[in-house]
Formats: C-alpha cells, structure tokens, sequence
C-alpha cells in the first residue's frame, strides 16, 4: 500500500515539475518576443522581466512624473519618432510621426493591439471613445464606420453646413469674451471638447 509521504512526494513533484515548465515556457516566449522587436529603437531594458519599467520608477520618484508627462517626447527625441518600450514583458512601439502613423495604419494596415487600444475606449472604467474610428480594432468594423462616414466629408456637404460652423464659432467667441477677464482659467482643451459636441450635435442631430 502506498503511503502518504509517497502521496505527498509525487504531489509536490508534480507541482514542482509544472511550476519549472512554466516558467521555462514563459522564458522561451519573452526571449522570442525580444528577438522579434529587438531591431527597433529604444532605451536598454534595465530588466529581462521588467523591461523598462526602473526607468518609469525613476522618473515617478525624481520628478514626480508620469509616463505620459514627458517620458515619450524625451524618448522620441533622443531615439526616433517610432521606437519600441517595454512594460515588464509587454513590447510597445510608439510612434510621433504622423506620416509614419498613416504608413502604418493605412497604407500597410498593420494589426492594431487590442490591449493598447482598449485604454482608448474607455478610461477608469467608463467609457472614452468607446469602438469608434480612433479604437476600433476591427478591420471590417473599421472600413464599415469609415465608409458610413465617409459622405458628410465630401465637398458639397461640407459647404451646406458653413452656416452651422458660423454660428457655432460665433457663439464660441462670444464666450470667451465673457471668460477674459485676466483672472479666470480657462481650460481651453476642455472649451474645444465643448464646441466639438456642439458641432457635431448641430451637424449630425440637428439640434
């Protein structure tokens, strides 16, 4: 009769066994993943498991800044306007180039990352942009969208709505006149946002 210690002893070398090949499997994978966008521009991973997340740490800690403050335009200036950083084992390539960004996405329609778009859709739990142009992932839903938009941007269209865009700027205008006062702040991307849904609701809802 097998014993319990026996039990025990092909259990934890079961689990051990398991753990080892995971580990060694997720090690194979990360050294792939490396080889395949080693050849791209971008700052020393300080770490084979962290990538570049010390240089995230630092900047937080020294400057009290967040990635988004001035980590990319630093980086973009001192290796180039596409270069790829690393979050832990997570590869990703920025790009600051307009150009570069229409070759990538348009003309050779490369895969868009779902998990690096879904933060475009929505943000803190609520939603942003939701699966619109901007995050769609979807190729067909892509050129679907697109093409139901596609219409309003055409020439004649456009010029019936100058009216529409008049008024909307006028009013506009009007109100910052009444925000310039030298001691207000005024947040003009939050205004802009504001004469965005004003146009759009005007245009597409005509209200």
């Amino acid at each position: 009769m097998i014993s319990l210690s026996t039990i025990l002893l092909w259990v934890v070398t079961a689990i051990l066994s398991t753990a080892i090949l995971v580990f060694t499997g997720f090690v194979i994978y990360l050294y792939s993943i490396h080889r395949k966008y080693d050849h791209l521009p971008g700052p020393k991973r300080d770490d084979f498991f962290r990538g570049n997340m010390k240089l995230v740490y630092e900047k937080r800690a020294k400057f009290k800044l967040t990635i988004h403050d001035q980590i990319w335009a630093e980086l973009a200036h001192h290796y180039s306007l596409m270069f790829v950083f690393w979050f832990f084992h997570r590869p990703v390539v920025m790009i600051t180039d307009a150009e570069l960004v229409k070759e990538v996405l348009i003309t050779r329609n490369l895969p868009r990352d779902e998990f690096g778009y879904s933060h475009f859709s929505s943000l803190f739990g609520q939603r942003m942009l939701g699966r619109g142009l901007l995050s769609e992932v979807s190729e067909e839903e892509w050129h679907w969208k697109r093409t139901a938009l596609d219409p309003g941007f055409h020439r004649p269209n456009l010029m019936s709505l100058m009216d529409s865009f008049t008024t909307i700027c006028d009013s506009f205008l009007r109100r910052l006149e009444t925000l310039a006062d030298g001691k207000t702040e005024v947040s003009m991307a939050e205004e802009l946002v504001r004469i965005n849904l004003d146009m759009v609701a005007k245009v597409s809802l005509s209200v």
